[in-house]
């Protein structure tokens, strides 16, 4: 049993009100409540996001370790098919140089590879990778477009060769990206003393020379993404490849080394080929190439193997029957072997025979007379004498 109050009051100016909450608490919760399910689709989304980046990331490593996978077994067809073909100039660069760059992971073999970030947009992605092998480590920067569902290695934004710096000397003018103004400049100066000692050495009066276009035998170089050549191109102006499109995971100094040599090695063949006016003749370009990569000191490490296979199987005295051509860029080994004979030929040759021999390649239209004629050499001679050279330097 309750006790039940009726309060009653004669006074017609109070009347009592039930209680009601109070509004502002009421809004309070219902902002808390609001914020309570912003909070859960921020956290769904974040969620969802970082699942992406994980299975993005996971696709990433898997393209990477294929690559190099394939790379390191020298598996071309698998290699080409992980590029991304819709720029045919980027993968055109890396089927000419699927050799070199296979023989750098090769040698690199027992390193490990893993992404250490990853920049990922709608169907773009910039990767940097870390290649170790617990002593030594190299990092480098990759690109990736998504196509089909499907990553694909893809060349660097062209944001990268936008602006150019251009570096002349009185004989040589490189036009390079600006990015690499210090390294370009660096380069012009290397190569104008080149070019001058091998004037000096091989006395190519390019100065005085009215037959030499241009005048003062001035060379021209542009260091361009994929060096395509363009309409009109002669020898005394040319395009070199950025290293920076190689798949090598080069340090700054190596791809500065690795420019100079391409460079050095240019400069050689458009010299020693001013001692003939007109383009030297398809017979003696496979002279000229191997004397402008020795002149150039154009050695490659991974030649070594090259060379050595070439003495086991035989190849080496079958790179003579084509020698008479120049060998294709990128192509190890006859690139190998012809900086092997031109090594043999400019330790048994003076300086006067050697630019006589380009002279005469020039004359006779073949690499096999002029050796005939200024050395007095046959061909069976010259390989007898260049194949006990060659077992003897790089047989052991």
């Amino acid at each position: 049993m309750g006790v039940k109050f009726d309060w009653q009051s004669g006074d017609p100016r109070f009347t009592l009100l039930e209680a009601e909450p109070a509004r502002g608490r009421r809004d309070r919760r219902h902002w808390l409540l609001a914020g309570a399910a912003v909070l859960l689709v921020i956290a769904g989304l974040s969620w969802l996001v970082q699942q992406g980046l994980r299975a993005a990331r996971a696709d990433l490593q898997r393209q990477i370790e294929q690559e190099i996978t394939a790379l390191r077994a020298g598996q071309r067809t698998v290699f080409l098919a992980l590029l991304d073909d819709s720029q045919r100039a980027w993968k055109r660069y890396h089927e000419q140089n699927f050799l070199r760059e296979a023989a750098w992971y090769a040698a690199h073999r027992q390193a490990k590879v893993r992404i250490e970030s990853l920049d990922l947009g709608p169907d773009r992605a910039t990767v940097s990778i870390l290649l170790s092998d617990g002593v030594q480590s190299r990092r480098a920067t990759w690109f990736f477009k998504r196509r089909e569902g499907i990553w694909r290695h893809t060349a660097p934004p062209s944001e990268a060769w936008s602006s150019t710096c251009r570096i002349t000397t009185p004989h040589i003018t490189l036009v390079a990206p600006a990015g690499a103004r210090e390294a370009t400049i660096r380069l012009a100066w290397e190569l104008e003393g080149f070019y001058s000692e091998l004037a000096k050495t091989y006395h190519l009066n390019l100065s005085g020379n009215v037959g030499v276009y241009p005048p003062g035998g001035h060379i021209s170089i542009r260091i361009l993404p994929y060096a395509e050549s363009e309409h009109g191109e002669v020898r005394w102006s040319f395009s070199l490849p950025a290293p920076e499109i190689a798949l090598e995971m080069w340090t700054s100094e190596e791809r500065e080394a690795f420019l100079r040599t391409a460079a050095r090695a240019a400069v050689a063949r458009t010299l020693l080929g001013s001692t003939w006016q007109q383009p030297l003749p398809a017979g003696g370009q496979g002279l000229l190439e191997s004397l402008a990569l020795w002149l150039a000191s154009a050695w490659q490490p991974e030649w070594q193997s090259c060379l050595r296979e070439s003495l086991a199987d035989g190849t080496w005295q079958r790179f003579l029957d084509g020698w008479e051509a120049q060998p294709s860029e990128g192509a190890e080994r006859p690139q190998a072997l012809a900086y092997a004979l031109g090594e043999f030929l400019g330790r048994a040759c003076t300086a006067d025979q050697l630019a006589a021999l380009v002279r005469e390649a020039g004359v006779y239209g073949s690499s096999w007379s002029a050796i005939l004629h200024v050395l007095g050499w046959s061909r069976p001679e010259l390989e007898t004498m260049w194949g006990d050279y060659l077992r003897q330097r790089y047989g052991r």
